[in-house]
């Protein structure tokens, strides 16, 4: 089994305009005098030259949660649970498995139960490396399991879901499931 750090900045527009957060946290995992980014098509950053670790990066309002893997891909999603969300059924119309959409219908909080499951969708199509290109409907997220149904791939993957500060919700997809996190 192996594991996934998650690094946290609750000033990351400070530390964006340096570099320190990734640079920090990826300099544990590779120690080169030179790290630089590069991206795939949808947009996924990774080390130049096919560096490890491999990392996934989100952020909104200010927060900022960076996920390291020595071993395998992963998905960040970050989004903040107070912020109003608008046209959130056609949202849940246009990229949402008929089985969320009923599980969202019962649902008590309904606002905080769609931002959960955009959260964990946003994730695994970032792990995927396609963001939302995969295609939001080609799997299924069961809350209740806590497990993502892959319809192409026929396949279950795990995932983590972490609130922070009761203002964000953070998922991360790996292909495993041993967490640790840093205060940055």
């Amino acid at each position: 089994m192996s594991q996934i750090d998650v690094w946290i900045s609750s000033n990351y527009t400070e530390a964006k305009k340096s570099n320190k957060f990734w640079q920090v946290a990826l300099r544990n995992y590779a120690p080169s005098e030179k790290l630089s980014l590069e991206y795939n098509a949808y947009g996924k950053p990774t080390l130049k030259n096919n560096q490890k670790p491999y990392f996934n990066v989100s952020h909104t309002d200010g927060v900022a949660v960076l996920g390291v893997s020595a071993n395998a891909e992963l998905g960040v999603d970050l989004e903040s649970i107070t912020r109003k969300t608008t046209n959130i059924q056609r949202i849940i119309d246009k990229f949402f498995h008929r089985d969320e959409k009923l599980a969202l219908e019962s649902s008590q909080s309904h606002e905080r139960d769609f931002i959960y499951l955009w959260t964990i969708k946003e994730a695994f199509s970032k792990m995927k490396g396609l963001g939302i290109g995969y295609g939001l409907g080609n799997f299924i997220v069961d809350t209740n399991k806590e497990n993502i149904f892959d319809i192409k791939e026929q396949k279950y993957y795990g995932y983590n879901l972490i609130e922070l500060n009761n203002n964000f919700v953070c998922c991360i997809v790996p292909k495993f499931d041993t967490i640790q996190f840093f205060n940055f």
